[in-house]
Parts: C-alpha cells; sequence; structure tokens
C-alpha cells in the first residue's frame, strides 16, 4: 500500500542541488501528485487504480530522475520502449503504464502528446 510519502515523482538524491532548491523542487512533485490524485478521485478511478497510475508516474520519473513535467515526448515514447524491450513488460503491464501516464499528461498537465496516439498494447505501432 502507498502513502504520501511513497509517491514523489522525482528521483532519490539531489545530485548537487542546493538544499533551498531540492525542498521547492520537492514541493512542486508534491503539488503534482497530489493533484494528479484529485483528478482520478474526481474521475472516480478506484483505491487500487489510483495507486497503480501513481505508481507508473512515479516509475517514469525514476527512470529518468527528473519530474515528469520536465519529459519531452521522445522520452516518453522510448521509456515505452525500454518497458517492452528491456524490461519485457507483459502488454497488460504496458497498457497500465500508458493509461497512468497518459491521465497524467493529458489530465493533470492538459498536455496533449500525440505518443498516446500510436501506443497500443499489442506493441504493433512503437
Amino acid at each position: 500500500m502507498l502513502h504520501d510519502c511513497d509517491i514523489s515523482f522525482h528521483s532519490e538524491g539531489n545530485y548537487g542541488l542546493t538544499a533551498e532548491y531540492q525542498k521547492k523542487k520537492e514541493k512542486v512533485m508534491s503539488k503534482l501528485r497530489r493533484r494528479m490524485t484529485e483528478e482520478l478521485q474526481l474521475a472516480g478511478y478506484s483505491p487500487k487504480t489510483l495507486e497503480s497510475y501513481l505508481i507508473t508516474v512515479q516509475v517514469l520519473a525514476k527512470y529518468y530522475h527528473r519530474s515528469p513535467d520536465l519529459l519531452t515526448e521522445d522520452e516518453i515514447r522510448q521509456f515505452f520502449l525500454h518497458l517492452i524491450n528491456e524490461r519485457k513488460a507483459s502488454s497488460s503491464s504496458v497498457t497500465v503504464y500508458l493509461c497512468g501516464i497518459k491521465f497524467f499528461y493529458e489530465t493533470t498537465l492538459k498536455r496533449k502528446l500525440n505518443i498516446f496516439d500510436h501506443c497500443c498494447p499489442e506493441y504493433e505501432i512503437f
């Protein structure tokens, strides 16, 4: 089970950043996590789905060691290729990642990305 401190949407460690900058960064991440949680609740998602979607965005952020709102569309595409080719994720796992990450960008950030129009759980379009 996840708790507020478990999902932070940022990587561990400050990588040479000042403590003040790191605190500011963590505050932004907490706002993103909170906003995504609220959007999921308003949309009527179950607690289990909410937890799963938050984890998908956390994994994406940790993969790149930075906030997911700073990632490019190509980086998101490369992350899905990593899931499929290196982690050998099942199509159902890729679907969960796709739905969670798509929700984050399109609903939480109000950011339309073309990659989501081309992703499919069967991997044909990648």
